[in-house]
This record gives structure tokens, sequence and C-alpha cells, in this order.
């Protein structure tokens, strides 16, 4: 006989449930990626972002945002 499969609101309480039980949970994993992926801009934004690194004597405002964007989710993570 199959077993029924559990409900959305099921599986859910059981996340919940062993959310802070760190021995349900396996080591995180670290992805880096191979390839950078294009990030599109208004040019208006862009021009934002080139004045805003022309202040802080950026010479190459691309790395600067990426180091930006990148610190930026490494805080909300």
């Amino acid at each position: 006989m199959k077993s029924k499969k559990p409900s959305e609101q099921e599986i859910d309480a059981i996340v919940v449930s062993e959310a802070n039980d760190d021995s349900k949970w396996t080591k995180p994993v670290l992805v880096h990626p191979k390839k950078s992926v294009p990030v599109f801009l208004t040019p208006k934004t862009a021009e934002k972002l080139k004045n805003a690194a022309r202040k802080q004597h950026v010479k190459d405002y691309h790395k600067w945002v990426n180091k930006i964007v990148e610190q930026h989710l490494t805080d909300r993570v």
C-alpha cells in the first residue's frame, strides 16, 4: 500500500520544527560560479555609479560595483 504524500503544510511544519536543530542539517555548500552574469542598468543608474566610484577615487568602476554588491550580499546572508 502506498503511503500518502505529505501536503505542503505538513512539509512546512516539519521544516519549521527542525529548523533550529543543527543535527538535521548538512554542512553548508559553497558555490563558486565559473562565469559572471551580466547585470543591466539604466544609463542613469550607470552614470550615478560611475560618479560614486570617481568620488571614491576608483579607476575601474565595474570591479568597484562588483565588490559593493558582493559585500552587500555577504552581509545579508
